[in-house]
């Protein structure tokens, strides 16, 4: 992997995969980002003061991707590149003496945006958040906030994807993911007993941990727990506890070792998020 740039920030957990080249005016990944095998990064079409590669938390950045920032390329947090997907930040070619048109300008992927596979974003235009856009599509024009485009040219399908669920619904929907997770470890090799539903105990790997999913706060009745998952939790984090996450806020604080790193990725298989408390 190649880096080539004036300035290069690269943010904590941030991974990034083989024979990739980035060459920009400015390098500002965040943190908690994943890069891919062989993502580029190029500034084809020239080098401007504006010629950088901006990233927030949590993006995931797929094989093949490739990102022209002849003009600024931003992307927000938890934004996902799907694999080949393009952004292009000029586009020009025949002479416009001649009657053609010459287009540059930056691109603006808002957060919670995915890019399917093999789509094409054109110049001078902004995602908005949490837009889908449907694999190999041609993205030409804005795309509203939370509406899904697909086609060549990117036509609307879908608005208002995002649904305001009720406090309830959420809590239901929370219980069940957190049955799943049991399923989940037990077929990633864990022994998994179940006391209820919301009480599990963890084993694997010459380790036994309790795991919890409580509301706003622990009983402390409920004696010392080794992991809590949490929803409307308020109040500080009782002793009690080793690790909590926290979903409200999308945080972990305690350790993060094998177990927490598979709730971890069986929460993040949802789109539920958690970063490490700062």
């Amino acid at each position: 992997t190649y880096i080539e740039s004036p300035e290069i920030h690269i943010g904590a957990n941030t991974t990034i995969g083989n024979s990739c080249e980035f060459v920009a005016s400015r390098i500002n990944i965040g943190e908690y980002n994943n890069i891919s095998n062989k993502v580029y990064v190029d500034i084809s079409g020239g080098r401007f003061p504006d010629s950088n590669l901006i990233t927030g938390r949590g993006c995931l950045i797929a094989n093949e991707t490739y990102i022209n920032v002849c003009r600024q390329v931003k992307i927000g947090e938890n934004v996902a590149l799907s694999p080949k997907s393009m952004i292009y930040t000029h586009s020009y070619w025949q002479s416009v003496l001649d009657g053609y048109t010459s287009n540059f300008g930056p691109v603006s992927i808002d957060d919670n945006a995915w890019l399917g596979s093999v789509a094409q974003i054109l110049p001078n235009l902004t995602v908005g958040t949490g837009s889908i856009i449907i694999s190999n599509s041609l993205v030409s024009v804005n795309v509203k906030p939370y509406s899904m485009v697909g086609g060549v040219p990117a036509t609307v399908i879908k608005e208002g994807l995002k649904k305001n669920i009720s406090k309830t619904n959420k809590e239901k929907i929370i219980e069940e993911l957190f049955c799943e997770l049991g399923d989940w470890l037990y077929s990633h090799h864990f022994d998994i007993e179940k006391i209820n539903n919301r009480k599990i105990y963890i084993s694997g790997y010459g380790v036994r941990k309790s795991c919890m999913l409580v509301g706003k706060k622990l009983n402390d009745k409920q004696g010392k727990v080794d992991i809590v998952i949490a929803y409307n939790f308020i109040g500080k984090v009782s002793k009690s506890i080793k690790t909590l996450f926290n979903i409200n806020n999308k945080t972990v604080i305690g350790p993060i070792e094998n177990v927490e790193k598979m709730i971890i990725n069986f929460f993040r298989r949802q789109g539920i998020r958690f970063y490490r408390e700062k």
